[in-house]
């Protein structure tokens, strides 16, 4: 929203298109879940509903073969036995979520520990498809993106001093619809995560009539960009800017999508309401909760024993010590030593803890033999815990002595409970 974009989350907070997060700027959530992405070249319903026009041409395989139902939201498969899509949107263990024309009991649910608005869910049965992930190789900033969703239609237009502003949310009918778009920024939303964003430029990105916003219902639905030639999922569908205010007192709320917020007001957190104003036209944004921010977590929960980076850590190693399970390195491989105290040397481990990785538990144990192995106070010691802002850097030692007629070993045993 141009000069406006950087209060948009402070000010106007962000509302999500799935259930209530409270005021701010409509999220792609809101207490009622209706039924769709809007697009700038029709108002007609069946524009650019999926079953009808399906995306096409540059845009095929851009991520419908991989959206499935859930609830009255959508979610993307990423892996033979887990889907992902927004938190807010709820859900309860047993849940299904339809796929091919297929439902797949869900088993159990994984949060983000960090606090992002991202999900996953464990299913019975496997998906014979799943969507590729987006590793973040090169920003997601100015890149193509194709959005997927189960919002409103377009609904009545919405003017300023005469002239067309947007349109406001209309009714829900539960169709999955389609859009694009080109990613304007990635905004750091804190206890959130990271956002990939976009803006409703009217065109201004050269897009075309398909060109989209978001509205309520668009929670869960996949955010899909090209990295090697290939669609992937980049981010899951969080929140947009609203509502918004026609008077500076009194009046009602309206959440549209607009291409020119100027003249409108929002909430400005304190009671009051912010004139939006700047020297051209301020459009909306929507957010998706970034997927590569979140990519050692998620390959954490997905496929923890892999190693896609081929670098000798698993992909839960990868999660646990604070590296990029997508980029070959040895830099956060736990460290072997031995170390003095008093009299007598003994072997000790160094490895570093992001604070984020509270769904975690790690344990040092030690070994004569690489058979039996123990833990806990009577069999090691912790030399030092050093706060380094996001992680922790953690020294732990052997109890038993080093000697010239045996040998010590030590590792880091880490598992989700």
């Amino acid at each position: 929203m141009g000069t406006i974009l950087a209060d948009t989350l402070r000010m106007k907070g962000l509302r999500c298109v799935g259930s209530s997060l409270g005021v701010g700027i409509a999220l792609a959530c809101l207490a009622t879940p209706v039924r769709a992405v809007i697009v700038l070249g029709s108002g007609v319903p069946a524009f650019n509903d999926t079953t009808v026009n399906p995306p096409t041409g540059a845009f095929l395989d851009s991520g419908l073969q991989f959206e499935g139902l859930f609830g009255g939201f959508l979610g993307t498969p990423i892996a033979p036995h887990y889907f992902v899509t927004a938190n807010h949107i709820g859900g309860t263990v047993g849940d299904p979520i339809v796929f091919g024309g297929m439902a797949y009991p869900t088993t159990a649910t994984f949060g983000d520990p960090l606090g992002s608005d991202l999900r996953i869910w464990q299913v019975s049965g496997a998906f014979p498809v799943f969507a590729p992930l987006y590793l973040g190789t090169t920003s997601e900033i100015g890149k193509t993106l194709v959005a997927y969703g189960r919002g409103t239609q377009r609904g009545f237009d919405v003017t300023m001093g005469g002239n067309l502003a947007g349109w406001r949310w209309g009714p829900g009918d539960g169709v999955v619809r389609w859009g694009v778009n080109t990613v304007s920024a990635i905004v750091d939303a804190g206890s959130q995560g990271s956002l990939v964003t976009a803006t409703f430029d009217q065109g201004a990105s050269g897009l075309g009539p398909y060109e989209c916003h978001l509205s309520v219902g668009d929670s869960g639905g996949g955010l899909f960009i090209q990295e090697s030639g290939v669609w992937k999922l980049a981010g899951i569908h969080y929140a947009v800017e609203g509502p918004f205010y026609d008077t500076p007192t009194g009046g009602s709320a309206f959440d549209a999508a607009l291409f020119d917020s100027r003249g409108f007001y929002f909430d400005d957190g304190i009671g009051g309401r912010r004139l939006i104003s700047g020297p051209g036209p301020l459009p909306s944004a929507f957010y998706s909760t970034q997927i590569s921010g979140r990519l050692g977590w998620i390959l954490s929960v997905t496929s923890p024993l892999e190693d896609p980076d081929g670098d000798g850590l698993a992909n839960l190693a990868e999660y646990a010590f604070g590296s990029n399970p997508a980029a070959s390195g040895s830099a956060a491989n736990p460290v072997v030593a031995v170390v003095q105290a008093g009299a007598n040397a003994f072997v000790a481990i160094t490895y570093t803890r992001p604070k984020s990785t509270t769904d975690l538990a790690y344990l040092v144990e030690v070994s004569g033999d690489l058979l039996n192995w123990g833990s806990g106070n009577s069999f090691t010691t912790l030399v030092s815990d050093v706060d380094q802002g996001s992680t922790r850097l953690v020294t732990v030692r052997d109890n038993g002595p080093q000697s010239l007629n045996s040998q010590r070993f030590i590792r880091v045993r880490v598992t989700r409970p």
